[in-house]
Protein backbone atom coordinates (compact mmCIF):
# COMPACT_ATOMS: atom_id res chain seq x y z
CA UNK A 1 0.00 0.00 0.00
CA UNK A 2 2.49 2.42 1.64
CA UNK A 3 4.11 2.01 -2.21
CA UNK A 4 1.34 2.52 -4.07
CA UNK A 5 0.46 5.84 -2.61
CA UNK A 6 4.44 6.60 -2.86
CA UNK A 7 4.16 5.93 -6.55
CA UNK A 8 1.06 7.76 -7.03
CA UNK A 9 2.53 11.10 -4.72
CA UNK A 10 5.58 10.94 -7.38
CA UNK A 11 3.36 11.21 -10.42
CA UNK A 12 1.27 13.62 -8.74
CA UNK A 13 4.18 15.74 -8.11
CA UNK A 14 5.60 15.84 -11.63
CA UNK A 15 1.85 16.68 -13.23
CA UNK A 16 2.04 19.64 -10.99
CA UNK A 17 5.98 20.85 -11.65
CA UNK A 18 5.25 20.08 -15.41
CA UNK A 19 5.03 23.75 -16.30
CA UNK A 20 7.09 25.61 -13.70
CA UNK A 21 9.56 27.57 -15.27
CA UNK A 22 10.97 30.10 -11.96
CA UNK A 23 14.18 28.84 -10.92
CA UNK A 24 13.63 29.44 -7.21
CA UNK A 25 10.35 27.61 -7.89
CA UNK A 26 12.11 24.55 -9.83
CA UNK A 27 14.69 24.19 -7.36
CA UNK A 28 11.76 24.09 -4.10
CA UNK A 29 9.79 21.68 -6.31
CA UNK A 30 12.47 19.22 -7.26
CA UNK A 31 13.38 19.31 -3.52
CA UNK A 32 9.76 18.39 -2.65
CA UNK A 33 9.66 16.10 -5.10
CA UNK A 34 12.43 13.73 -3.38
CA UNK A 35 10.33 13.55 -0.63
CA UNK A 36 8.43 10.51 -1.89
CA UNK A 37 11.43 9.33 -4.24
CA UNK A 38 13.13 8.98 -1.00
CA UNK A 39 10.01 7.45 0.56
CA UNK A 40 9.89 4.63 -2.28
CA UNK A 41 13.16 3.42 -2.07
CA UNK A 42 12.88 3.28 0.98
CA UNK A 43 9.42 0.97 1.60
CA UNK A 44 11.06 -0.74 -1.80
CA UNK A 45 14.18 -2.14 -0.26
CA UNK A 46 11.99 -2.87 3.03
CA UNK A 47 9.87 -5.55 0.68
CA UNK A 48 13.53 -7.05 -0.61
CA UNK A 49 14.40 -7.67 2.19
CA UNK A 50 17.87 -5.84 1.93
CA UNK A 51 17.27 -3.79 4.58
CA UNK A 52 15.41 -6.31 6.85
CA UNK A 53 15.71 -9.78 8.02
CA UNK A 54 15.50 -12.06 11.05
CA UNK A 55 18.57 -12.56 13.54
CA UNK A 56 18.59 -15.01 16.26
CA UNK A 57 19.00 -13.22 19.35
CA UNK A 58 21.89 -14.82 21.84
CA UNK A 59 22.11 -15.84 25.32
CA UNK A 60 21.80 -13.69 28.01
CA UNK A 61 19.44 -11.32 26.18
CA UNK A 62 15.90 -10.94 27.25
CA UNK A 63 14.54 -12.88 23.79
CA UNK A 64 17.29 -15.23 23.62
CA UNK A 65 17.35 -18.23 21.56
CA UNK A 66 14.42 -16.35 19.43
CA UNK A 67 14.12 -14.98 16.29
CA UNK A 68 13.29 -11.53 16.01
CA UNK A 69 13.12 -9.46 12.64
CA UNK A 70 16.02 -7.06 12.16
CA UNK A 71 16.17 -3.57 10.44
Amino acid sequence: MNVALAGLSILLFVYIGRNVSDGRARLIWGATLMIPLVSLSSYLGLLSGLTAGFIEMPAGHALAGEEVMSQ
